[in-house]
């Protein structure tokens, strides 16, 4: 069973970059108002904001594929700022699989695995699930029932 939240990323991205497109153009309106300066105090900031809540979305968005065969999961992530280059993944069997969770904190949800090593310790791994549906969630958690 595979779940991945490239949609929601995609269209995440394009908000975030239209969000972007939108502040530099107050900041540009911000200049032809010069001899404004009540007016270029508010066109100033308020784009200064914009574009910093825009990098930031951009920044913290990433692909998260995850993947349950039964035997093995895996999870994977793609920053879009990597050009394909798999940041954390994790390949485990399904008997090293101590516990998990999914936990809602805010917004988003979480996935709190805790798998045991091969030198007896056990350790904590989390995911965050951004832009995976109800549906979505639902599945995961119904691949560690089976």
């Amino acid at each position: 069973m595979k779940v991945n939240n490239r949609k929601e990323i995609k269209k995440r991205c394009f908000f975030s970059i239209i969000l972007m497109v939108i502040s530099l153009g107050y900041a540009t309106a911000g200049f032809f108002v010069r001899n404004q300066p009540v007016l270029l105090f508010l066109f100033l900031p308020f784009s200064a904001v914009l574009l910093l809540i825009s990098v930031r979305n951009l920044l913290r968005l990433r692909y998260f594929d995850y993947e349950h065969s039964g035997e093995v999961l895996t999870v994977k992530y793609y920053s879009l700022l990597s050009f394909g280059r798999i940041l954390p993944a994790l390949e485990v069997p399904k008997q090293k699989i101590v516990s998990h969770s999914i936990r809602k904190k805010r917004k988003t949800c979480y996935l709190n695995l805790l798998i045991k090593t091969g030198n007896g310790k056990d350790k904590k791994f989390r995911f965050r699930l951004t832009g995976l549906s109800r549906e979505q969630i639902e599945k995961i958690r119904s691949s560690f029932k089976g």
